[in-house]
């Protein structure tokens, strides 16, 4: 074969190698749109979606309260999901400050929700998943400043048995509407403070006291895996 021939053919060679890699290439581009088209409609959507955690499907009551929380919002993020609450910085602008205060703190990073009765209320606050006392708080103890109700998803002040002072670090949530319960002459005879409304995350509330728990001596039910509050933050208006 001459020059000639040998360069026609290796031209030749040439084209066709450009044209398969440019064949492969349309292919690879319209396979790419079929499947972008295709994650993109309506079927996939129905077919192929991720299916939602039926806990979250579930129908929650709201929380509820004569009185609107106007005060800054607090969240707490936990290994259920993240619970916002709203100050009653009117009604108890004391206990909000100081609760607005440990949060900044870092107090309740690390702390959890260990008591759950969800007939009654779900308790956390600094005690930490491996039980024991909560850490001390850099705080003196704030007064008392009952005037918001215990209605559903009130969030309250704990305080040991005894102790006639507004509470701490530790507090609870009502499940029900214990307004009748924790008013001053009801379970304690000085009532116990409203500081917070819960605004969002009711159902994250209500997976923690579907938790397993055990009885103590005096009737009351603990979390035997309390679940951790990974951080809470004060978002800033």
């Amino acid at each position: 074969m001459g020059h000639h021939g040998m360069r026609r053919r290796w031209i030749h060679d040439l084209d066709s190698t450009f044209l398969h890699r440019l064949a492969c290439l349309l292919l690879s581009s319209m396979l790419l749109v079929s499947l972008y088209n295709l994650y993109n409609s309506p079927l996939f959507a129905q077919n192929f979606a991720p299916s939602p955690d039926p806990e979250e499907m579930i129908e929650v009551k709201p929380a509820n309260s004569q009185f609107t929380p106007t005060g800054k919002e607090v969240v707490l993020s936990t290994d259920k999901g993240s619970i916002h609450l709203t100050l009653f910085e009117k009604e108890a602008p004391l206990s909000c400050k100081h609760f607005e205060t440990l949060v900044d703190l870092g107090y309740y990073a690390g702390g959890s929700f260990y008591r759950a009765e969800g007939n009654y209320i779900a308790q956390g606050g600094g005690t930490p998943i491996s039980g024991g006392a909560p850490p001390s708080s850099p705080l003196p103890d704030v007064p008392l400043e009952y005037k918001v109700p215990h209605t559903r998803g009130v969030v309250g002040l704990a305080r040991p048995p005894g102790n006639t002072n507004g509470g701490n670090t530790e507090f609870f949530i009502s499940m029900i509407d214990n307004s009748q319960h924790l008013k001053p002459g009801g379970a304690d005879s000085d009532g116990y403070t409203g500081f917070a409304l819960v605004t969002k995350g009711m159902h994250v509330i209500e997976k923690i006291c579907r938790g397993s728990v055990r009885e103590d001596d005096n009737g009351m039910l603990w979390l035997k895996h309390p679940v951790e509050i990974h951080e809470a933050v004060v978002l800033k208006t």
